[in-house]
């Protein structure tokens, strides 16, 4: 094991460098509320690997949360890059995320500028073309049972950084995403978040466009609430 000493410049930076020092054909990434378990799943790693992905992702993991596990499944997906432009909040598949290491840096890692998503861009540039294989059985535990967690905690200037990183990230992959129809379901999240942080210019310029396309922004409305808001209320 080499251990290696940086300035704190947030967990995106950290992983950015660790990227260009390793020396390994694939890297993986593990954050201090998560570890791994089932080694059998190194196994069915040794044999994705030979056809040379991308990517080997997770198709489930466990939740530890409350003294309970709960297993999150998610199913395979034939478009990755459609399925993350239509889904704002979405990433491929689940943890663990073992990519190959000059894929990982030739899509530009992650934004270390985003204090909260610093993956989301990455994984719309990364599905556009990337080899993606999946692992059948869970082998990573995402530890909820701490309060340390910079995706969960909701400090002042979280709804900011969330604001930041999904106005950023629409604004890159703006075109693929108004050419597929999915305008409105990044805007709905803008808006909201917009007048949350009371930016009061971005809910104006996003109100516009809501009132000049009343039938498409209904529709985004609808699958925003479906896919988030009702869903997490269930």
């Amino acid at each position: 094991m080499n251990y290696f000493k940086k300035d704190n410049g947030g967990p995106a930076s950290a992983k950015n460098l660790g990227a260009k020092i390793a020396k390994g054909r694939y890297i993986t990434f593990l954050d201090s509320d998560d570890f791994y378990y089932n080694n059998e799943s190194l196994k069915e790693f040794s044999k994705l690997v030979n056809s040379s992905p991308d990517l080997i992702a997770g198709t489930s993991l466990i939740i530890k949360r409350n003294n309970e596990n709960i297993i999150l499944k998610e199913k395979e997906i034939n478009n990755l890059y459609d399925y993350t432009l239509q889904y704002p909040l979405h990433y491929v598949g689940t943890p663990p995320y073992i990519f190959k290491r000059k894929s990982f840096l030739y899509y530009g890692g992650l934004n270390e500028k985003h204090q909260w998503g610093d993956a989301l861009a990455f994984w719309r540039r990364f599905t556009s073309s990337a080899l993606v294989n999946y692992l059948s059985a869970p082998c990573y535990v995402y530890d909820q049972t701490g309060t340390q967690s910079v995706s969960r905690s909701k400090h002042k200037y979280y709804y900011l950084n969330v604001l930041k990183t999904i106005s950023d990230t629409y604004e890159e992959f703006s075109i693929e995403i108004d050419n597929r129809g999915y305008t409105f379901n990044w805007g709905t999240l803008i808006l909201l978040l917009s007048i949350r942080t009371l930016n009061l210019n971005l809910a104006t310029t996003w109100a516009v466009k809501f009132l000049k396309s009343p039938l498409k922004s209904t529709r985004g409305v609808l699958f925003i609430c479906s896919k988030y808001f009702l869903k997490n209320k269930s």
